[in-house]
């Protein structure tokens, strides 16, 4: 646990895509001002990846955050995402992940957010994503909620166990799902897809909730 706390204090978790940081009975980071994050952050058995409270993050380059544990994945501050910087939460394991806002940089290319955790672990992005975000893939997950408004290029709807649900405003210019068992909720008022969309997944589809 990193518990430096104060108006300067940081800690810093790598500087570079190929960084591996393997923390075996988890991380957490709660107390500092500013957390820096880049590489692959891992935790395995129950250990967490803990990164609440209201202190700035900062992902500076891309971010794999995960592992073979299924600790809990949390992101407490919204995420500004880097020009062309990959998030991914979660690396398949049964790991509950929990976040604020995700939001790319305007001005140079898209970035990109992968979900990928296993059932019955459930995803829960409770802050506005977007914009300048270029693709959005739920690989898998035990349920998936967007609870704010999401804007992406691309959304794409892999797998997951029960229910992708966009509780606010989505709009992107391509939506996809797979063939594969599992609903999609869009309730968000205002939601707008710019391309034809073909709902392929196999349970059900809801769309506005009146």
């Amino acid at each position: 646990t990193f518990s430096n706390t104060g108006l300067g204090s940081a800690v810093t978790l790598g500087n570079d895509a190929g960084d591996t940081l393997a923390f075996n009975s988890g991380v957490t980071a709660t107390a500092p001002n500013t957390r820096n994050l880049a590489g692959t952050i891992s935790a395995a058995g129950i250990g967490v990846i803990n990164f609440g409270g209201a202190g700035a993050i900062n992902i500076t380059a891309d971010t794999n955050l995960g592992g073979t544990g299924t600790g809990n994945i949390t992101l407490g501050a919204a995420v500004t995402l880097p020009d062309t910087v990959k998030l991914v939460l979660g690396a398949g394991a049964a790991s509950a992940v929990s976040t604020a806002g995700i939001k790319g940089t305007v001005g140079g290319g898209a970035e990109d957010l992968t979900i990928n955790v296993a059932p019955p672990a459930a995803v829960v992005i409770g802050g506005i994503v977007g914009p300048d975000i270029g693709t959005i893939t739920v690989t898998n997950s035990g349920g998936t909620t967007f609870n704010n408004t999401v804007t992406a290029a691309t959304v794409s709807l892999v797998n997951t166990t029960g229910s992708i649900t966009f509780n606010g405003k989505l709009t992107a210019t391509t939506l996809s799902t797979f063939n594969n068992a599992f609903n999609v909720v869009m309730i968000g008022a205002g939601s707008a897809i710019t391309n034809d969309v073909n709902f392929l997944n196999t349970v059900t589809v809801t769309l506005g909730n009146g």
